[in-house]
């Protein structure tokens, strides 16, 4: 997602010149990927910081392993009675801290690779290169793959857990039914705060 816009706005120019230059493939995909970098970089630091705050797998899988993660950490300070807060708030700072490399390599990123931008009247976006047959079956076969082990097991598992015979079935449909006005409080939350957010910023 953060390398599509990237990848749109990639203009023509400096894959032209490398070609009229004589450059090899290798020197032109050096260009590309330094011209991707802020893209790169931006999603590199998204992925980090979801991960690293992430409270879902560290209360599922790390409990389970008997490994405490910073998120879990957290939660156990302020579950604790009496509540731990300097513990919690310990925890939190260290949290944040961890963002901040990751910040500074996206800003990092974007000053670098500023000077390969282009914009302007003359800016033409590069055009898509069609893929040969056999490179079009192994990027789909990877496609399919990564989506396999992304989304397919753990939905799988899951499932599984979730329906794996009747009586757990049945007791799937009364926690979901249980479980069904908080999430529509969380819908009108989640709703109100992209409202606000998009109110908020588009005068900006």
């Amino acid at each position: 997602l953060a390398l599509q816009l990237s990848l749109r706005a990639l203009s023509a120019a400096p894959q032209e010149a490398a070609r009229v230059l004589g450059l090899g493939r290798a020197q032109r995909l050096r260009l590309a990927v330094h011209a991707l970098l802020p893209a790169l970089a931006a999603g590199f630091a998204a992925a980090f910081a979801e991960s690293a705050s992430d409270f879902a797998v560290a209360a599922t899988l790390g409990a389970g392993s008997g490994t405490v993660l910073a998120t879990s950490a957290i939660q156990q300070s302020v579950a604790a009675m009496p509540v731990n807060f300097p513990a919690a708030a310990a925890a939190s700072w260290m949290l944040l801290g961890l963002v901040a490399p990751a910040l500074w390599l996206q800003a990092a990123a974007g000053r670098r690779a500023s000077a390969a931008r282009s914009v302007g009247a003359r800016h033409r976006p590069a055009a898509p290169r069609a893929l040969a047959p056999a490179q079009a079956l192994a990027h789909g076969c990877g496609a399919a793959l990564l989506g396999l082990l992304a989304l397919g097991v753990p939905l799988l598992s899951a499932a599984s857990l979730a329906f794996g015979g009747a009586a757990r079935g049945d007791a799937f449909a009364r926690a979901a039914a249980q479980l069904l006005p908080a999430f529509g409080y969380s819908l009108r939350m989640a709703v109100l705060a992209a409202s606000a957010a998009t109110a908020l910023a588009w005068p900006a």
